[in-house]
């Protein structure tokens, strides 16, 4: 599979190519596959030919090479991409791969100590890969501090280690460093610093999943690491910062807010699942508007699932950001699938915030 991603990645599909030249060998074919190219819009059945490494030949001639697979009832099309895949782990890759998944990246989060996962996915995956630096670690980092920090490098253990942070600031009787915590000049320094290293060590962005550090990320901040990652070229992809349909702070405001910083910047933004602010009707088409009158280098995504899980101890779960949700207690259940009301919820987000 590895392979055939490969081969379809090197070669856009063109269905202008002629007809094969009748003593062509060709190294691979895949004959009788739904041949579909994004790029071109074209969908059809047809016979592939791959030479050198090269799509040279896709017809609806009979065809033949040193090796023939036949695709009949199958997909014949480039390696698909998800920006927003949190399980990059080698089984989760391997899966991916069995839907055509050939290019998984987690830029809604992200790593911390970006040196570190490239070298843990070298050489150890047949996908294609990449990470964008997770202002979130960088926070924990500098605000719950280090030792917390190490406990997760990524989303394979982000939510426990903020758990952890989250715990140890009930116990310390202060705010929430990561999430709710102003820092001061010397802390906001240091954060940027851990931000530049991680584009300074390769990664595609930064992640600012600020719609869990609503209380704790100022506008400056949100802007100033917009402008580290435009300093880079690079993307900055965010979980925004509201979500709901109450104003004033309704889901449209928080993708507003980074949408200026974008393009006051002219700095490639992507807001993530902009379906989950509730304001998607209006968002979708701002994001359109912006990119396609002004010619801002701004996207969106959407899933396609209607329940998310996370943390009892993130914001989005504070009660005033369930009531702008329209969302009571008990449309939140546990791993166990016991569904919340007031008393469970001040129990579980002060002694499980994990």
């Amino acid at each position: 599979m590895k392979r055939l991603s490969d081969l379809f990645a090197v070669a856009v599909l063109a269905v202008a190519i002629g007809t094969p030249a009748m003593a062509a060998d060709y190294d691979v074919v895949i004959n009788n596959g739904r041949v579909m190219d994004p790029e071109t819009n074209f969908d059809g059945v047809r016979n592939v030919g791959i030479k050198d490494g090269q799509i040279v030949a896709i017809t609806t001639d009979a065809i033949k090479g040193k090796e023939t697979i036949d695709a009949k009832g199958h997909v014949v099309a480039p390696g698909f991409i998800e920006g927003h895949q949190h399980a990059t782990d080698q089984f989760s890759r391997k899966v991916n791969l069995r839907d055509g998944l050939t290019t998984q990246m987690d830029f809604e989060a992200g790593a911390g100590d970006i040196a570190k996962w490239y070298a843990d996915a070298e050489g150890k995956t047949q996908g294609n890969y990449g990470m964008v630096v997770l202002a979130t670690l960088a926070r924990v980092s500098v605000l719950d501090g280090p030792e917390i920090a190490v406990l997760a490098n990524d989303m394979g253990g982000l939510f426990s280690m903020v758990g952890a942070a989250a715990a140890k600031s009930q116990k310390e009787g202060r705010r929430p460093g990561w999430s709710s915590t102003l820092p001061n000049k010397e802390q906001m320094t240091r954060i940027m610093s851990y931000v530049d290293e991680g584009l300074r060590q390769g990664a595609l962005g930064v992640g600012i999943p600020v719609g869990y550090m609503t209380t704790g990320v100022t506008q400056y901040e949100l802007y100033k690491y917009q402008e580290l990652a435009a300093k880079y070229g690079r993307v900055a992809n965010a979980h925004v910062r509201f979500a709901g349909v109450r104003p004033p702070t309704e889901g449209q405001l928080g993708v507003q807010e980074m949408l200026a910083n974008a393009m006051v910047l002219d700095a490639p933004f992507m807001a993530s699942h902009l379906n989950s602010n509730m304001d998607w009707e209006y968002t979708i088409p701002l994001i359109n508007a912006a990119r396609e009158k002004r010619g801002a280098k701004v996207w969106g995504e959407v899933y396609p699932y209607a329940a998310g899980g996370t943390i009892a101890s993130t914001d989005i779960l504070t009660e005033s950001s369930m009531a702008q949700m329209n969302i009571t207690y008990s449309i939140v259940a546990n791993l166990d699938g016991s569904r919340w009301d007031k008393a469970m919820y001040e129990v579980v987000r002060k002694n499980d915030p994990g």
